[in-house]
């Protein structure tokens, strides 16, 4: 089963407040790059990003949503690969905080094939719950 839509099975087999949903990392995804992605689209983004935080945090209020996007070229590459700093707002049971997603992403003919995260929202979120 694709990751999309075993994620997708799994938010939908959650009854849990506020577990539908958590963290709708490919809607933040689509506002952050539109139709920048290729043909498999969603699918060259980690399966975890669509599973832990419905783990971590199907009892309680997570959102995130997206501010803005900074996507520089890398230098030392041939011009596929592009760095991105993401600003990015999230709560947790109504605290809001700011966390800057930062990573690099791979293009191929104007789409994205891949995303690497160098830092993790999902990482700084799983410490607020477990505070």
């Amino acid at each position: 089963m694709e990751a999309k839509e075993k994620a997708e099975q799994e938010a939908a087999e959650t009854t849990e407040p506020g577990a539908h949903g958590v963290y709708d990392f490919e809607e933040l995804l689509t506002k952050m790059y539109g139709s920048y992605f290729s043909d498999q689209g969603i699918e060259s983004i980690p399966y975890w990003i669509y599973t832990n935080l419905n783990a971590y945090a199907a009892d309680r209020d997570v959102k995130v949503t997206f501010d803005s996007v900074n996507i520089q070229p890398e230098e030392s590459s041939d011009g596929n690969y592009y760095t991105f700093t993401a600003a990015l707002k999230y709560s947790i049971g109504g605290e809001e905080a700011e966390y800057e997603q930062t990573g690099t992403a791979l293009f191929e003919d104007g789409k994205i094939q891949n995303i690497t995260f160098t830092d993790g929202l999902m990482t700084e979120i799983e410490n607020q719950l477990f505070v």
